[in-house]
């Protein structure tokens, strides 16, 4: 039995195989929403478990407390969606997985701030509504501040619609998420198949599509 859940959801596919059985693919978004938070605090307590080899390392780290959340396996999942990589529909998919990663590993970090402490440099941050990097960020600037040039031109061939939540209130972690190759670590949950005596199939990376 498929929960109706399942069945509702626009991402959904069903479909009748030549054998005469029903095929079903669906997105289980309340588990991947659970994961997201679990490696949200399972990132930030790495920072506390981790070993660096000088202060000055450390103290940068825990100054913003990034975390690298990501994800592979996405054009795999779009395979067995029925659903062709470049394709619209698989731009919208992309934009929905995106957003829940964002949105859910932005309200994690917000409860860890309230457990633990936002992080130290949280007041002249982005994060923060009253910082003046905030009020910068607001105004649309056509440049950005360069160490060596002192100012540089942004592109205007870019679509930049501000569509990352700052200015949120107190958070854990500065930055949250980054899109890693995922070369090496995409063979480690691979499966196999003892039909076609095949082991360690790797998933797909983070740099998409399966070539």
């Amino acid at each position: 039995t498929i929960d109706k859940r399942f069945l509702d959801d626009e991402w959904t596919k069903i479909d009748e195989r030549a054998d005469g059985k029903i095929s079903v693919a669906w997105v289980d978004w309340d588990d991947l929403r659970v994961t997201i938070r679990d490696g949200t605090r399972f990132l930030d307590n790495v920072i506390e478990r981790s070993d660096f080899p000088a202060q000055k390392i450390r103290n940068a780290v825990e100054n913003g407390r990034n975390i690298g959340l990501g994800y592979m396996g996405i054009h795999d999942a779009m395979i067995l969606l029925k659903m062709r990589y470049g394709s619209e529909e698989s731009y919208k998919f992309a934009e929905r997985l995106a957003k829940e990663l964002h949105d859910e590993s932005l309200s994690e970090s917000q409860k860890l701030a309230e457990e633990r402490g936002e992080f130290p440099l949280w007041k002249k941050s982005l994060h923060n509504p009253d910082s003046e990097l905030f009020e910068w960020y607001n105004k649309k600037p056509k440049t950005i501040p360069d160490r060596f040039r002192g100012e540089r031109k942004l592109s205007d061939r870019v679509n930049r619609e501000r569509v990352i939540s700052y200015g949120t209130g107190k958070v854990r972690n500065e930055c949250r998420m980054t899109q890693a190759p995922t070369g090496t670590i995409r063979r480690a949950v691979g499966s196999s198949d003892t039909s076609l005596n095949l082991e360690n199939l790797a998933i797909s990376s983070g740099i998409e599509p399966v070539f």
